[in-house]
């Protein structure tokens, strides 16, 4: 009877201990399943940020403008005319094909031209005053080149030249003011200064002139009317007059 009481307890702690064993186990088993779950889940995190890392560079490479130092030169010109005026032509050339240019104002927007081919040319309008223009020139290779060239743009005087009866009107006007006027008639010169030349004060932007015709000679008379601005550009009239 006592053996019986003495060994039934140590059987009962066996089964303890293998009870507590198998929890722990599986409770290790767990943590090593989720910490798998949580690495595998990172690395295709991970994978799928860079592929599209990669994929935007290769956008950018293959779309964007590049700088290749062993490309052909795309040589960019802008020619004014000997004149100032509100025009300028704008040309580029390459020894590979330019597919187009871009130009703009300051920051105005872009304005494009497709050229596909080694040469291209086009007029281009200044605005009135200090500016810069921005050209870029894109090769079939995308390769670029860009140029910026600050001009000053000056409009040209609007001249208005009539007979009414015995006299000659003369209207000119300008922007930035009308520094002199010359009547040519038959070859013989007539000199008109700006208006307010002499007093040092800014040239008015109008200057009307009423002149007598007895300067004309009975029968045909040749008219020539140069308006000159400040920055001395010219707007010419010429006519030829019956009296």
């Amino acid at each position: 009877m006592n053996q019986i009481l003495t060994t039934k307890p140590v059987k009962a702690r066996k089964k303890t201990v293998k009870i507590k064993t198998v929890k722990i186990f599986f409770a290790i088993s767990i943590i090593i399943f989720g910490l798998c779950l949580i690495s595998t889940g990172s690395y295709a995190v991970y994978k799928e940020i860079s592929s599209k890392k990669t994929i935007q560079n290769n956008n950018q490479e293959n779309n964007g403008p590049v700088y290749n130092e062993n490309a052909a030169e795309i040589n960019i010109q802008l020619q004014k005319s000997d004149e100032v005026g509100t025009e300028a032509k704008l040309i580029v050339n390459s020894e590979e094909v330019i597919s187009f240019v871009t130009y703009r104002w300051d920051d105005e927007e872009e304005k494009r031209i497709d050229i596909d081919g080694l040469t291209g040319e086009c007029t281009v309008t200044i605005p009135s005053g200090n500016h810069t223009i921005t050209i870029v020139a894109v090769d079939k290779n995308n390769n670029t080149q860009t140029k910026k060239v600050k001009v000053e743009g000056v409009t040209h005087p609007t001249l208005q030249v009539t007979k009414e009866d015995n006299q000659m009107m003369v209207v000119a006007t300008d922007e930035l003011g009308i520094e002199k006027i010359e009547i040519y008639v038959n070859g013989t010169g007539y000199l008109v200064p700006g208006v307010n030349k002499e007093d040092g004060q800014e040239n008015e932007k109008k200057t009307e002139l009423k002149i007598k015709a007895n300067i004309l000679v009975d029968g045909e008379n040749k008219i020539e009317v140069k308006a000159y601005n400040v920055k001395n550009v010219t707007e010419t009239f010429t006519d030829t007059w019956q009296k």
